[in-house]
């Protein structure tokens, strides 16, 4: 899903809410260092292929691998991040 960052999903005056390919909309914002929390659900490892496109085995490894260096570059020094891994087999 290809995220317009001129337009998220929901705004306040505390944030704003973008759906989307989180490579995609983190390389569009300028939030290096900005960020006070992080909440994702991304895509499961799983063997049958969906079509949001997930990964498996070491290709899934590796992407979710990089997303650590990703998500520390954009924190506050006191941000969290909370990742839902959920209960797939």
């Amino acid at each position: 899903m290809e995220a317009n960052i001129d337009n998220p999903l929901y705004s306040t005056k505390y944030g704003k809410y973008y759906v989307g390919n989180c490579e995609n909309v983190l390389g569009k914002l300028n939030l290096l260092g900005k960020v006070n929390l992080i909440i994702t659900s991304p895509p499961f490892p799983l063997n049958s292929k969906k079509k949001y496109g997930n990964f498996s085995g070491e290709e899934y490894l590796h992407w979710f691998g990089n997303l650590a260096e990703v998500f520390s570059k954009l924190l506050t020094p006191d941000g969290s991040i909370v990742i839902e891994l959920g209960n797939a087999w």
